[in-house]
């Protein structure tokens, strides 16, 4: 992303700058307002994302390398001001994905929906600590857990990917 769009970096964090919907941002001022969600982060309460941008495509900056509103960074490397985990990160895809659909939506004259805006919820981590054993850290303190599946209920991802029907030994 540095060498297709150098000012999509954030120099502060060394990810890229995205809008709330997850879309690539090079406007600086997007960095502001996750600085600012981060500046505000609490472990006891939950964060606000700024609502004072709007979600439409037509109304973002004017990009200086071209419009990068079909592009989208999820995870570790968009700057959003969730923690860097795995579950953000998926559920960063889910809005990302969405929001794709809306754009072809759009662009094909179906539908012309708000674009969905990603909402991150207040940190937390689980550790695992072995086949079943866990300690989980969030707002509501620190816990050990040993409800853990020694195949971490990989199964229940099955469905979604047109196996649900297939045997457990599968």
């Amino acid at each position: 992303m540095e060498q297709l769009c150098p000012d999509a970096i954030s120099p502060s964090s060394k990810r890229i700058r995205v809008l709330p919907t997850l879309q690539v941002s090079s406007d600086p001022n997007t960095e502001r307002h996750t600085l600012e969600r981060l500046a505000n982060l609490s472990l006891s309460s939950s964060p606000s994302p700024s609502s004072s941008r709007s979600t439409s495509p037509s109304s973002s900056p004017i990009e200086s390398h071209g419009d990068l509103s079909h592009i989208f960074a999820i995870g570790d490397c968009a700057d959003t001001g969730a923690i860097q985990a795995g579950h953000t990160a998926y559920w960063m895809g889910e809005v990302a994905a969405r929001n794709i659909l809306r754009l072809i939506d759009r662009e094909e004259g179906r539908k012309n929906e708000e674009l969905e805006v990603y909402k991150y919820g207040k940190p937390a981590i689980k550790v695992t600590l072995g086949l079943v054993d866990a300690v989980i850290s969030n707002a509501d303190g620190t816990v050990p857990n040993s409800e853990g599946q020694e195949d971490m209920s990989s199964r229940l991802i099955w469905d979604s990917h047109g196996a649900g029907h297939l045997p457990d030994d599968a």
